[in-house]
């Protein structure tokens, strides 16, 4: 149910960012919120959840308006810092 949601929240966020003069960004935020309060589920459906909005990220990046693209990189690191902190790597030793 939830990756069904992820997907056509996507595919709302999308339409959105299809004007390049006026983009709206709020269903790319809700995406964020949407991944953050689900990152804590069982793996298996993280990783579906991902898949597809890491793609849905990548494609707003790369989006002509500036503003658009540096606000889905924003997204993209802030649910890098809070992987991180979760507290299941927290022991794990990063490559130096």
């Amino acid at each position: 149910a939830i990756e069904h949601f992820v997907r056509e929240l996507c595919q709302v966020s999308k339409e959105e960012l299809e004007p390049e003069l006026e983009p709206r960004v709020f269903s790319l935020s809700r995406l964020l919120d949407v991944a953050d309060t689900n990152m804590d589920r069982v793996r298996l459906v993280w990783s579906k959840i991902w898949r597809v909005l890491s793609e849905h990220f990548t494609m707003a990046a790369m989006h002509p308006n500036t503003g658009v693209s540096l606000h889905a990189l924003d997204a993209l690191r802030q649910l890098a810092m809070r992987f991180l902190d979760k507290v299941e790597i927290s022991g794990f030793h990063f490559q130096r």
